[in-house]
């Protein structure tokens, strides 16, 4: 530090200070009602505004066409690959890319729920990802066809398999089951409904 410098710090008085911190504080809290977005809160706010939500996410989902671009199934949300202010302010959407919500969790959080660096997340997104799925266990007692296993976790592609399979299953064994309930119904006896005389069955509605 100069002794220029010393001299005035030295001149500085706490009022001084006080009002360079209110001033700041005052152009900080300007800049955001302004809409700033490297001042915004990214979970609470960012997501919530109108330019995130009306312009910038429509318009990658769009150009993507609602397709994940990490594992190829059906996808609803946005991965910011930077937090830049370009991207943020939406006139980089190069770094902006369409995400099916499995592989955006994958993306961001390993397999014990702990958040990745943000300089490995692109490898991840970019990764070729599994195709294979286990086989679903259908119960015919259960209305919906459940949900797949959480471990190992699927991707939106895996999943959209997943339930296709589940659907084939149910109708065969719905088949199976109706077939056989078929078979039983045409092994039972025909039932025997006695006739009634005209004075039976005038006796049999005053009941």
């Amino acid at each position: 530090m100069s002794s220029r410098q010393v001299d005035l710090a030295a001149k500085l008085t706490l009022q001084d200070i006080e009002m360079a911190v209110v001033e700041t504080s005052m152009l900080l809290a300007t800049a955001k009602a302004r809409g700033d977005v490297m001042l915004m809160d990214y979970e609470t706010e960012y997501l919530k505004s109108k330019l995130w939500k009306k312009t910038i996410k429509p318009r990658i989902l769009k150009r993507d066409g609602g397709i994940c671009r990490s594992c190829g199934g059906p996808g609803d949300e946005v991965h910011h690959r930077t937090y830049d202010r370009d991207v943020l302010e939406g006139s980089n959407d190069a770094m902006l890319v369409t995400v099916c919500r499995w592989c955006h969790e994958i993306i961001h959080f390993d397999e014990d729920g702990t958040k990745r660096p943000q300089a490995s997340t692109d490898a991840i997104l970019f990764a070729p990802k599994p195709t294979t799925i286990p086989e679903p266990k259908v119960d015919m007692r259960r209305i919906s066809l459940g949900q797949p296993p959480n471990k190992p976790r699927m991707t939106g592609f895996q999943r959209a398999m997943w339930f296709a399979r589940a659907r084939e299953l149910w109708t065969e064994r719905r088949a199976q089951l109706d077939q056989a309930r078929q078979k039983r119904d045409a092994a039972k006896p025909p039932a025997v409904v006695p006739s009634l005389t005209w004075a039976e069955q005038r006796e049999w509605r005053k009941k």
